[in-house]
């Protein structure tokens, strides 16, 4: 039931029809890197560009694509994350690649490769990661936030603490 079509300055397509109302067709703004490199659908709850690499974090591990030819590649964090739930991705001040994970805790890698492990309490959940200006990492997860400052828990704000609203899901 089209009625008209017309070609807009910019070649969008717009259609008319007396019982659907208006359709304009145009092409997207965005590409689907993740599919286009070849790796099966999946939820992504965190993409960032690190070292010439861009890290998708989804509820199934960590993956990654080399920027300039889309190809797929590893190294090993993205095999150490395997089969689990990345909520996010972040990269500090010092240039290092924090990995949140909801089930097995933090993860910091440096430019050279080298992993270092935080907080690898399962039941803690970690949702989030920010740097805050004096380079302490504040990670929100099921309990409440946690505080690293070179690597070491600094301070935690729980329920047990007074802080009623413990469980962060977004900043």
């Amino acid at each position: 039931s089209i009625d008209n079509m017309i070609v807009d300055y910019q070649g969008n397509l717009w259609f008319s029809s007396s019982r659907l109302g208006l359709l304009k067709m145009c092409d997207s703004a965005f590409d689907e890197i993740y599919l286009s490199a070849g790796f099966a659908e999946a939820v992504v709850n965190s993409v960032i560009k690190y070292n010439g690499k861009i890290y998708f974090g989804t509820d199934d591990g960590l993956s990654m694509i080399d920027e300039k030819t889309g190809t797929i590649e590893e190294n090993e964090l993205t095999r150490k994350m395997k089969k689990l739930r990345i909520r996010c991705l972040m990269i500090d001040s010092k240039n290092r690649l924090w990995v949140c994970t909801y089930t097995k805790g933090l993860y910091c890698m440096d430019r050279s490769g080298r992993i270092s492990e935080y907080e690898t309490d399962t039941g803690q959940q970690f949702r989030l990661l920010l740097e805050l200006s004096d380079g302490t990492i504040a990670d929100a997860d099921k309990k409440g936030i946690t505080f690293l400052k070179d690597g070491v828990v600094t301070k935690r704000l729980t329920k047990e603490d007074g802080f009623e609203n413990h469980i962060i899901t977004h900043y």
